[in-house]
């Protein structure tokens, strides 16, 4: 049953279809130059986790790289070494920035269904420009995907909500439930999605039925029990056998977030004054939205998902994915944003000429664009440049590694990945092994003293240090490796956070 909702607004227009077309080609354009620079570091340790994973997967070996990073490893992991392989680390990010452009063109599709061309445009630019959206859009992990996944499915329930076919809420889950096995937040935006039709679906059966001369011109497809049943089935069907045949890498992950949420590492007041800074102006325009009466009932859909997102965040507490998580955030705070700015227009210019109106929502609409993507600049340089430059580290390994060599190394995977997935003939060791766990015949885990036995028996023949995720560890064990080893070479390591890359190397019987 079909519950119509009053829209006291001029319905919203569209542009002629060739106007359209060059528009989207122009967002497209401009998002692609955004997100043209992929070469600008070696790869981070989230996206060598991924790589070296995706690679275990395509070469039938075990991956524990879901006890991390959790998603389906032939959607979060395969696609992207597949691209690895044929274009390198630039191949993998360019595979990212694929989907980005794809998001781009979702989310403004949404915004052009809710409020018309012109916020169709605005929504894209926003995104296009947005630092968080090209971070995410030029890294190799499985975020860009997930982002797409969750724009697809936003885009589908606005869609069967303004009227399309209810067959439509099928693809909506379908959509929602591979973002969750390509990314688990995902899964906390699909919870708030249904939970808000489910409210729908109840107010549609406890609202009286309405006699046509009640009725208002304009309605909404208000969703039955068989569309809300049509979003679940998708959902648990993938769920209920991903979480049985991975529950082990699950379960890992959801123990390290409770105790990342235990550990109040970040006050509330620190995590709020981050969003701020990322979100403050969307959300701001996003409430403007309110003000088309039409548009009340999804722009509330899309408010209750960034909600939801933001909420995790504050439970959460861990800061390190706080930008990509308002990349998430943003594919349901743009279109919103895009209506305010419409609704604005409209609002300032109703009584003046119909070209004038337009060039005012066009100044408002330039500015926000502006700001959001001056703004984002600084978070880009930030997240591109948080991580050791490992160029000249690598080419040096290449070069001096033996085939079967042991490597200690901080952040190992990284190692992992420019020295095991692309080998060099010759010059390819039998294991790098981390600062944060190594086994062998005598015991396993992450202890000093664990590492420093291994050292004192010469296990390992090159050692690396590079201080940022282990440093308290590196220093304790600098004293024990004064015996057995000496240090070759020293690197810089292009980042404030380490005060260089330190390669130690094991002493001959000779020296």
């Amino acid at each position: 049953m079909a519950i119509p909702w009053s829209q006291s607004m001029t319905e919203h227009h569209r542009w002629p279809v060739w106007v359209e077309a060059v528009g989207f080609l122009t967002l497209v354009i401009l998002a692609a130059v955004l997100r043209s620079g992929l070469d600008y570091r070696t790869a981070a340790l989230p996206e060598a986790t991924h790589l070296f994973g995706g690679w275990q997967v395509l070469h039938g070996q075990e991956t524990h790289a879901m006890a991390f990073h959790p998603g389906w490893p032939p959607l979060s992991m395969t696609p992207l070494a597949w691209a690895d392989a044929m274009g390198g680390l630039v191949g993998a990010r360019a595979l990212s920035a694929g989907w980005g452009l794809l998001t781009v063109v979702v989310v403004a599709l949404t915004a052009r269904r809710l409020y018309g061309s012109s916020a169709g445009f605005i929504a894209g630019g926003l995104v296009a420009v947005y630092g968080p959206a090209i971070h995410v859009g030029t890294f190799a992990t499985q975020d860009s995907l997930g982002v797409f996944l969750v724009a697809t499915a936003v885009h589908l329930a606005m869609v069967a909500l303004t009227g399309g076919r209810r067959f439509l809420y099928v693809f909506v889950g379908l959509a929602l439930a591979l973002a969750t096995v390509v990314h688990y937040v995902a899964l906390v935006g699909a919870l708030a999605l249904i939970e808000f039709l489910a409210i729908l679906v109840i107010a549609s059966i406890l609202s009286r039925p309405r006699t046509g001369a009640d009725q208002p011109s304009s309605s909404f497809q208000t969703p039955g029990l068989l569309s809300l049943v049509g979003v679940l089935l998708p959902l648990i069907a993938v769920m209920i056998p991903y979480a049985s045949i991975y529950r082990a890498d699950l379960l890992a992950f959801l123990q390290s977030l409770v105790l990342t949420a235990q550990s109040d590492q970040t006050g509330s007041w620190q995590i709020f004054k981050l969003l701020r800074d990322l979100l403050w102006l969307p959300f701001l325009m996003g409430i403007l939205a309110f003000d088309w009466r039409g548009r009340r009932i999804p722009a509330a859909g899309l408010l209750a998902m960034a909600a939801a997102w933001l909420g995790y965040q504050f439970w959460n507490r861990d800061t390190g994915n706080l930008v990509r998580l308002t990349a998430y955030v943003f594919v349901v705070v743009a279109p919103m944003a895009a209506g305010g700015l419409v609704t604005l227009g409209q609002d300032w210019g109703q009584h003046r000429h119909r070209w004038l109106k337009g060039a005012l929502i066009g100044l408002l609409a330039l500015g926000v664009i502006v700001y959001v993507g001056w703004s984002g600049q600084a978070v880009l340089a930030g997240n591109r440049g948080y991580w050791p430059d490992a160029t000249q580290l690598v080419e040096y390994l290449r070069s001096h590694v033996s085939d079967g060599d042991e490597i200690l190394m901080e952040q190992g995977i990284i190692g992992r990945y420019y020295l095991i997935a692309h080998p060099t003939p010759g010059h390819t060791p039998a294991n790098i092994w981390d600062t944060w766990w190594y086994q062998d015949e005598e015991g396993e885990g992450s202890g000093a003293d664990l590492y420093a036995r291994a050292i004192r028996q010469g296990r390992f023949d090159f050692v690396v240090f590079d201080y940022t995720v282990s440093a308290d560890l590196d220093r304790q064990l600098l004293p024990v490796l004064q015996d057995g080893y000496h240090l070759a070479i020293t690197f810089p390591s292009d980042t404030s956070f380490s005060p260089g890359i330190e390669v130690y190397r094991r002493r001959s019987p000779s020296e």
